[in-house]
Parts: C-alpha cells; sequence; structure tokens
C-alpha cells in the first residue's frame, strides 16, 4: 500500500511540473505580447486562459482571542464619553475603554475531541483528560499535505476534519468534550496543526478536501474558494452542524447564526456566544436586535466594560429606538439619582437625553422617551409656578421639552398635548392662551401627520433582520418587494414636506428625510437601490460627505452591486483631478479600485457557483455508485428477476442522467449570466480607463484602454462583449486598424457566437466593406450551419443581411437568399420575408390597410352590441314581483303569456303589532339614522321615479360604449358658466325626424338604422340664438 501511495504521489509531481511548464510557457509569450510596440499591437497575439482554474486552499490564520473585547468601536462624540468618570462609578464610554482592552486569559490545553467510526461524537458528560500526542508518520500539515503517509492500512469512514486548534485560541476543556467545532474563521488553521493520530484518508479523499474560513470583516464576505464536500455528522453535534450551514452560506443562513448563539447560551458558553456575535454582527452591522440582544446578554451576566465597548460600536451607526433606549437605561442604573447628593447623576443623566434625542428625537416611535424626558425634568428639584430659580428652570425645563415634543409626530403627541395645555393653564392663563396659540399649528400638523405616516408604514417591519433579495419568481420576492415599496412610500412622504418645516428650516427638512434613509438601509442593507437613492438625495441637496458615506457602506453591505460600483467610479472620476502624466496615472488608479474590487467579488461568486455544480453532480454520480455496490449479483436460478432487476437499474441510471443533464443546463445559464456581469464590468472599466488615460501602451504607467482589454483576456472567462466593445472603441475614438484585427481574433475565439459574428457584420459594412460582410456571413453561417442544434443561432444573421441585401443588393442574390431561409426555417410563412424586403422601421407598406368605406370598415366593434340592444323591441317596463309562488294545484304561468296572468303572488310582510311592531320602527328609524350620519348630515337620496328606472333598464350596459368620455364635471361646469344675458330665445331650427324622407342610395346606407340628419345637424342649438360677435 506504501509502495502505490509514493507512485501515486510521484505521478502527482510530474503531472505539476508539467503544468508549470505549459504555464510558464504562456507567460513568456504574454510577456512577449505586452512588450510590442504600439505600432504593432496585435490583440490575436494572446489567447485567453478558458478553462475554470481549481480553487485553491483557504487558510484563515486568526489571533485574536475571544477573550478580549472587540477594539474596532465608534468612541461616542458627545458628553456622554464623560459620563462615569467618577472612582464609584463604571469606566465611561470613551476610547480608553477600547484602548485598553481585558488582559487575554492564558490558552487552555487543546484536548481531541472523541471520535466514533470517524464521527465527532458530542459528549457534555466527558471528563477532562490529557492531549494526545501525534502519532509517527503524521506530519503537522495534516489533511492538507499532499505527502504525508500513515502506518494505518485502512481508509477514513467520515470525511469530517478532525477539529484542533492552535494554542493562541483559548478554547476550553469542556468544549473540547463536548465536541464543539472551532468557528469557520479559524477551522482551517486548526486543521492544519493536528495532535493527535486520524484515521488516514485516501488520496482520492484528500483530493477533495478543501476548507472555506468565513472571513472576520464584510469587505470579504464572499467565500473565494467553496467548500467541495459536505461534512458527516452526528444528529448530535448541533454545534458542528450550524457551523457547516454558516461556513457554506454565511450572508443568506439567518436561521444558522441565530440558532447557533442560541446554542451557546443554553449550554452557558458566553465566550463562544459572543465570538458569534462578534462574526454575525461584522456581516450584519445594522442588525438591531442582535445588537440589543448581546447588549442585554453582556448586561445581565455583568460584563459592563463589554457592554459599554458594544455602545461604543453601535450607537451611532444603528439608529433604532431599543436600543438607544436600552443605553438609556443602563446609564440610569449606573447613575442612581436616589443617593445623589451632588445632583452629578442627575446632570449626567440629563445630558444623555439630550444626547439621546438630538439622534433619534425624530422617530416616529420616540415617543415614550419624550414622555420618560418630561417625567425626569418633572421629578427634579424644584417646584413647578415657584419663585426661587429653581423652579424657574424647571418650568424652562418643561417648557422647552413639551414644545419639542409636540412638533414630531408621534403616537403620544396628543397625550403630551394634553399635558403641555394643562401645565401652561395651570401656570398663567393669559400667557397659557399665548403659548398654545403659538404652538397650536405645529401641533395640529404634527397630529395629522402622524396619522397619516401610521396608515402608509402599515406592515413595515423595521426590525427585520438584513436578508438577501429573493430572485423574481421565487418564493419571498413578494413580500420583500412589498417592505421595499413601503420604505419608498414613507421617504416619499417626508420629501413632500408634510411639517412645512422646508422653507422655515431646510436643515431640519434634510436630517429628517436622511434619517428616513438610514432607517431604510438597516433592513434593505443588501438592497443596492436603496443606497443609490440616498446617496442621490444627498448629492443634490449638498450633502456630499453623507453621500460618499451611502455610497461606501453600501459597497461594504453588497461588494458585487454594479450599480453602486459604477457610482463610486463615477464620482472618483468627476472629484478627482489629474494633470500631467504622474497625476494621470494617479487618476486612473484611484478610478481603477472600485472596479477590481467588483472583478473581485464576481469572480469568487463564480467560483463558488461552479463549485456548487460540481457538488451537485458528484452527489449525484456517488448517490449512482452506491446503488450498483448494494445492488445483489445474479443468481443462476432465476432469470426472470434478473432482467427485472438490471430494467429497474437501467431505468434508474437513465434517470440519474437525466437530472446531471438538468442540473448543468441550470448552472450553465447562471455561469453564463455571471460571465455578463464580468464581460460589463470590464467594459465600463475600459471606457473609464479610455476617458482618463487614453488609448494607452501595455505594460506602460499609463495604460489606458488597451491595457485593460489586455487585463480582461488574461485574467479571462470574459464574453465576445469584451472584444466587440474594445474593437468599436479602436474605431470609433481613433481610427485604428486595429479594430479589424480585434474581430479577426474574435471569430477564432467565439465561432459559434451569432451575437460577435453580428456585430462583425455591421462593423463592416458600417466601414462599406460589402466583400468581406459576404464572406464573414457565409463563412460563419455555414460553421453554424453544420450542426442541428447550432441551426436557429443562424436566424439573426440570416435576417440582418437580407435586409442589407434588399437594400443594396441585387434581386437574384435576394431570391436566392429567401430559397436558403425557407429551406433551414420551414416554419415561417415566405410572406413575412417577402413584406420585410419594404418594411421599415417605422412603417411598414404591405401591412397598412387602406380604408376605402368607412361606414363599413371604420366600424367601431363595441357599437355593433348598442344598435342590436337599441333596435330590438323591447317590453313596456313595469314592475316585476318580487316573487312568485307555484301553486301545487295549478300549473305555474309562463311569464311570457299575455292573456293570463300567475295566480298567486307573494306578499309583503305583515307590520308587527304591538311591542315587537314598535321594536322594529325603533330599529328601522336607528338605520335611518346611522345613514344620514355616514352621508355626513346630510339625507340619503331619495328613490327614482317609475318612469326613468325603465329607462335606465332598457339602456345598454356602459361597457358597450367605446367613444370618448365627456367628463360630467367638466360639463356641468360649462351649463354654470353659460352667460343667458346674451341669448336670444328663439325656436329650435331642426325640424321633426317625421317629415324628412330618404333617398336610399346603393352602398350609403343610413348608420345604425336612423335616416341621416338634416343640414346643419351638430351645430349647438340650445332654444337660443347668439348674436354675432
Amino acid at each position: 500500500m506504501a509502495s502505490d501511495e509514493a507512485a501515486f504521489l510521484q505521478r502527482l509531481q510530474a503531472s505539476a511540473d508539467t503544468d508549470y511548464a505549459q504555464t510558464g510557457a504562456a507567460s513568456e509569450a504574454e510577456q512577449a505580447y505586452d512588450d510590442d510596440d504600439e505600432e504593432d499591437y496585435d490583440p490575436s497575439a494572446l489567447m485567453p486562459e478558458s478553462s475554470y482554474a481549481e480553487p485553491s486552499v483557504a487558510i484563515s490564520q486568526t489571533s485574536q482571542t475571544a477573550h478580549s473585547p472587540p477594539t474596532n468601536g465608534t468612541p461616542l462624540q458627545s458628553p456622554v464619553e464623560n459620563i462615569l468618570k467618577s472612582p464609584s462609578q463604571a469606566p465611561s464610554l470613551s476610547t480608553s475603554t477600547l484602548q485598553n482592552p481585558l488582559p487575554p486569559k492564558p490558552p487552555s490545553p487543546v484536548k481531541q475531541p472523541r471520535t466514533i467510526g470517524g464521527f465527532i461524537v458530542d459528549d457534555e458528560d466527558e471528563e477532562e483528560e490529557s492531549p494526545f500526542k501525534q502519532a509517527n508518520g503524521v506530519s503537522n500539515s495534516g489533511l492538507l499535505g499532499a505527502a504525508r503517509t500513515s502506518s494505518t492500512p485502512q481508509g477514513s469512514i467520515s470525511q469530517t476534519p478532525v477539529n484542533t486548534a492552535p494554542s493562541n485560541i483559548p478554547i476550553s476543556d469542556i468544549d473540547q468534550a463536548q465536541g464543539v467545532s472551532i468557528p469557520a474563521s479559524n477551522s482551517a488553521s486548526a486543521a492544519a496543526q493536528e495532535s493527535a493520530p486520524i484515521p488516514t484518508p485516501s488520496v482520492k479523499d484528500e483530493d477533495k478536501a478543501q476548507f472555506v474560513s468565513t472571513p472576520a470583516e464584510a469587505q470579504t464576505s464572499i467565500p473565494t474558494t467553496p467548500s467541495t464536500f459536505t461534512q458527516s455528522r452526528l444528529p448530535q453535534d448541533r454545534v458542528g452542524i450550524l457551523e457547516d450551514r454558516i461556513a457554506d452560506d454565511p450572508r443568506g443562513d439567518l436561521d444558522a447564526w441565530l440558532s447557533l448563539i442560541n446554542e451557546y447560551q443554553k449550554r452557558n458558553k458566553i465566550e463562544d456566544a459572543r465570538a458569534t456575535y462578534d462574526r454575525f454582527l461584522d456581516l450584519f452591522p445594522t442588525a438591531a436586535e442582535q445588537w440589543v440582544a448581546y447588549v442585554r446578554m453582556e448586561i445581565d451576566n455583568n460584563h459592563l466594560n463589554q457592554a459599554e465597548a458594544l455602545f461604543n460600536r453601535s450607537l451611532l451607526q444603528v439608529l433604532n429606538v431599543d436600543l438607544w433606549s436600552v443605553y438609556l437605561d443602563y446609564i440610569r442604573r449606573r447613575n442612581p439619582t436616589v443617593t445623589d447628593t451632588s445632583g452629578k447623576a442627575r446632570q449626567t443623566i440629563s445630558q444623555v437625553y439630550d444626547f439621546v434625542l438630538d439622534h433619534i428625537g425624530l422617530d416616529k416611535d420616540s415617543g415614550q422617551i419624550w414622555k420618560d424626558w418630561i417625567d425626569f425634568v418633572r421629578s427634579g428639584p424644584g417646584t413647578v409656578g415657584g419663585t426661587t430659580w429653581q423652579d424657574q428652570q424647571k418650568m424652562d425645563l418643561l417648557r422647552k421639552g413639551y414644545q419639542r415634543a409636540i412638533c414630531i409626530p408621534t403616537s403620544v403627541v396628543s397625550t403630551l398635548w394634553k399635558e403641555y395645555d394643562v401645565f401652561e393653564m395651570g401656570l398663567n392663563k393669559t400667557t397659557g392662551r399665548k403659548f398654545l396659540q403659538e404652538k397650536s399649528p405645529s401641533y395640529m400638523t404634527a397630529r395629522g401627520a402622524n396619522i397619516a405616516l401610521s396608515n402608509i408604514t402599515k406592515g413595515l417591519k423595521r426590525t427585520m433582520a438584513p436578508t438577501l433579495p429573493p430572485r423574481p419568481g421565487f418564493e419571498g420576492e413578494a413580500e420583500y418587494i412589498e417592505q421595499v415599496d413601503i420604505w419608498k412610500k414613507w421617504i416619499g412622504w417626508e420629501k413632500e414636506d408634510p411639517l412645512v418645516i422646508k422653507d422655515e428650516d431646510l436643515s431640519a427638512y434634510k436630517k429628517r428625510v436622511l434619517y428616513t434613509y438610514k432607517q431604510a438601509v438597516m433592513p434593505l442593507r443588501f438592497w443596492p437601490e436603496m443606497w443609490y437613492d440616498a446617496a442621490e438625495f444627498c448629492f443634490q441637496n449638498g450633502l456630499d460627505t453623507e453621500g460618499n458615506d451611502f455610497i461606501s457602506r453600501g459597497l461594504v453591505a453588497n461588494p458585487e452591486s454594479c450599480l453602486l460600483t459604477f457610482k463610486r467610479a463615477e464620482r472618483l472620476e468627476l472629484n478627482t483631478t489629474g494633470e500631467g502624466k504622474d497625476g494621470i496615472k494617479s487618476k486612473g488608479d484611484i478610478v481603477r479600485e472600485p472596479y477590481d474590487k467588483l472583478l473581485d467579488a464576481l469572480y469568487a461568486i463564480l467560483d463558488k457557483t461552479k463549485a456548487r455544480e460540481e457538488q451537485a453532480i458528484k452527489r449525484l454520480e456517488q448517490t449512482g455508485a452506491n446503488d450498483k455496490v448494494q445492488s445483489p449479483g445474479p443468481a443462476k436460478d432465476d432469470d426472470e428477476d434478473d432482467v427485472k432487476d438490471q430494467a429497474s437499474q437501467n431505468a434508474r441510471e437513465e434517470a440519474r442522467k437525466d437530472q446531471i443533464q438538468m442540473i448543468k443546463n441550470g448552472y450553465a445559464v447562471e455561469l453564463h449570466d455571471l460571465q455578463k456581469l464580468i464581460s460589463h464590468t470590464w467594459i465600463t472599466r475600459m471606457r473609464a480607463m479610455r476617458r482618463i488615460q487614453g488609448k494607452g501602451k501595455i505594460g506602460e504607467p499609463i495604460g489606458g484602454l488597451r491595457q485593460a482589454f489586455t487585463d480582461a483576456r488574461k485574467r479571462g472567462r470574459v464574453l465576445s462583449d469584451v472584444y466587440v466593445a474594445s474593437a468599436l472603441m479602436e474605431w470609433h475614438c481613433y481610427k485604428e486598424e486595429t479594430a479589424l484585427r480585434i474581430f479577426e481574433r474574435g471569430m477564432k475565439l467565439f465561432p459559434t457566437d451569432e451575437y460577435f459574428a453580428l456585430e462583425f457584420l455591421k462593423h463592416l459594412i458600417a466601414t462599406n466593406d460589402g466583400t468581406n460582410a459576404r464572406a464573414v456571413f457565409e463563412t460563419t453561417v455555414n460553421k453554424l450551419t453544420q450542426k442541428p442544434e447550432h441551426v436557429q443561432k443562424t436566424k439573426p444573421l440570416f435576417k440582418f443581411f437580407h435586409k442589407y441585401e434588399s437594400q443594396f443588393g441585387e434581386l437574384g442574390q435576394i431570391i436566392k437568399l429567401e430559397k436558403r431561409m425557407a429551406d433551414l426555417f420551414p416554419e415561417d410563412p415566405k410572406l413575412v420575408l417577402f413584406k420585410e424586403r419594404f418594411a421599415e422601421d417605422r412603417f411598414d407598406p404591405i401591412s397598412y390597410r387602406i380604408v376605402i368605406s368607412p361606414a363599413t370598415q371604420a366600424r367601431p366593434k363595441a357599437l355593433s352590441g348598442v344598435v342590436a340592444t337599441v333596435e330590438a323591441p323591447q317590453p313596456s317596463p313595469k314592475l316585476a314581483p318580487s316573487q312568485i309562488v307555484n301553486s301545487p294545484k295549478r300549473p305555474l304561468v309562463s311569464d311570457d303569456s299575455d292573456n293570463e296572468r300567475p295566480r298567486k303572488l307573494a306578499r309583503g310582510e305583515s307590520p308587527l303589532a304591538g311591542a315587537a311592531g314598535r321594536k322594529q320602527q325603533q330599529q328601522q328609524q336607528k338605520r335611518r339614522l346611522e345613514n344620514i350620519t355616514e352621508n355626513g348630515g346630510r339625507l340619503p337620496p331619495a328613490p327614482l321615479p317609475q318612469q326613468i328606472m325603465g329607462l335606465l333598464n332598457i339602456l345598454p350596459s356602459a361597457r358597450h360604449y367605446n367613444g370618448p368620455l365627456l367628463p360630467p364635471q367638466v360639463a356641468i361646469q360649462l351649463l354654470r358658466n353659460v352667460d343667458l344675458s346674451r341669448a336670444k330665445l328663439g325656436q329650435p331650427q331642426m325640424p321633426p325626424v317625421q317629415q324628412y324622407t330618404p333617398t336610399p342610395v346603393l352602398g350609403q346606407m343610413p348608420p345604425y338604422g336612423y335616416p341621416p340628419p338634416p343640414a346643419g345637424y351638430g351645430q349647438p342649438s340650445y332654444g337660443y340664438n347668439y348674436p354675432p360677435r
């Protein structure tokens, strides 16, 4: 066995040397291509690498211990920093808390988890044992070593790597005994340092073993190396299962994050829960509910220093009412006013209230904080209405608080107004009426705005954790879009200035809109359009700093967003000046940075998607292999059963092949879309470099367009769009013949891409090169039609060239081309081809229908139903009985009979007598009064007369009318504005219809069966004549 493994490793080394030699040759060719002069620039010299590179193993080295508090918090820029500097109080919330973290605990001895049959056993009752010694023949490289040997001849039953940790990560012995998995950020480094003998996997299994390290910062939230196998774990290892889920989908699987935190809290592992919280909040820094839960966990465990550090990290970034309320409760707990004899505690709390209200006092849910602030001021020393300075100070503070609170639309604005009314009238009725009259308009506006805002935000989930938006057509997409629409309505409502403060205080108006945007991007963190809208509002209102901050934070949350990247690059290009070669080079480097980050993110997603496809296919193939192994051998005495088993196995194999093909087709579409994103990102970068650095030169500091195109080809996985864009820029901007060479090179790289061939044809025709255009057309079509699956790709090429020949070619060529098209596409009618010769983009002379007879050709469809309804004989309107009772002694008489009538009619209900009748009358009277109240105090309209009801019954339905609609309001307004004083009453001039005898003419029948109108019909005749002007 050892000799077989050694021979296999030697073959691996030989193949690696061969690959290295090929790579070195390719690098030399690229270097020679880069050294070409500008005059010899030929893009065909470089062949891009089209194969997917194998993902490399990412090993994350994390040395930060879980016991030290975070040190990346933002100190609060407020008087709160000096709140708790008293020796008797807790440390302050200043930066000193973050600069002096707790000393790390000494590392505990690393203990190997138990395994049974290759599975990690989660045993909480296991006692502490000493670590195992390293076995002979096992190197420190662990599973990652390619040349490791083992004396154990058997293969590994499980593919789960042994979870060991380096010495610089303190993990308690209890954690090791329970089989707790190491966090994903340290899994690779843990696997690299083994300290116990493990079952040796086969070489094939080792090749599959690749590890994913969860990044510690949001900037690297997309794992660059996806996992290529699924770890096998026992159901008891809940922590390990959750860690695997997080490593596979860190930004999408929120349930795994929250379940892992709850699992650690159930086990009372505060250190592990804290580390998981930190990892979670690095990815989701705007998850307000998790910040609140994290802070309360620290406070409940009396870890006040850690709680203060969390306040420093979160408050200014997460403007959430619940989080700031927890902060207020903490400050009031640390500064008790009952035992405060010097007044410092009350002064500190007062400063904190001012700080809190300045930041979240605009929130529609901040009403309780305003109420608590007023109650806190009321409970202070002094008497309302007193004469001392302390009494006057308390009165001024209360009036100031009330006047600020009643101008903000909150749920308690009406309650606060009533309290303010009692407060002012209790002091002095004369001055109280004056103050109330001044603030009454603001209160009325705030109260109405609160009602409107409550209706707009109905159904809004402000506290939901940030989730990735579902793809269109998938589950959850409608609910997500509904939340986005509600946020947009709220923001639009704020922009309309319902509080009427834009003219009086423009800064307050901007602050309210900006605050709403900050609230919106908290749950919609992964919706780039919201970050973009917020930045655009800032740029339009002179808030460039805030706008750039929105773009930067949005890119941290969405590194794969083309929208935010292109906006960021555009801002950098506009605001960066570059003069001279050094300035141009520096500006190009600055603008190129966001494009490089976007490309890194997109390439990482492409690799991960490719790895998912391979995983899915391998799982199906492994299932098929297991079925073959488990199937029993053929029996010699039962041929019929053998035939049935073989048929069943063949059917399963065919179904499995179909599934694999479906998986490949689905992932092919997704990979193609990702390649489109990558290609268009390169195109945008090429255009930006051309604007900044011009054509440029490959290998020079100012590379420009050509260096960007070369970089795209070297990195690979781009579509033909990149070649088309580069060639067109070379031609239209510089009139270079290089464009033709780029197109020719693209024809070799993308021989079956109909889009590229079509663009090449357009370019040749635009440059008046019809000969080469026909040659390219024939070459491409002949190559595509050789395979039946590519025949449909030629249709756009045929249509374009058919249009070109129809306009500028010979008739014989047109007929030959149409015959070829009819042979390749027999389903297309020949008339369509003939029409396309003469059709233009704006008009089709063949399809147009000339109106010769308006009476027969231009008759509206809806009017035919109206005519039939009017012409049909209608019976005289009469009130039908409410119900006809069929007598058992006589047959029911039909309604169409004119001689007989129904024998029995249903009578109306008899009025009740006595108390029941009076009660019924009272109920009817009550319903009438309710109807009057609903109509705004007006009586309900009287019923229409019987004749009018009969007319309405015979009129056709409104849906049959298809003519122009006359707005009734405009007609009534026109009638009201008629000046009757200028009119002279007279007789109408229209003769009666009975006196007119029409003369029928063939082909000119009267419309709708009525005689044609007399001369002058249609002129306005209202019974009077207007005098001449």
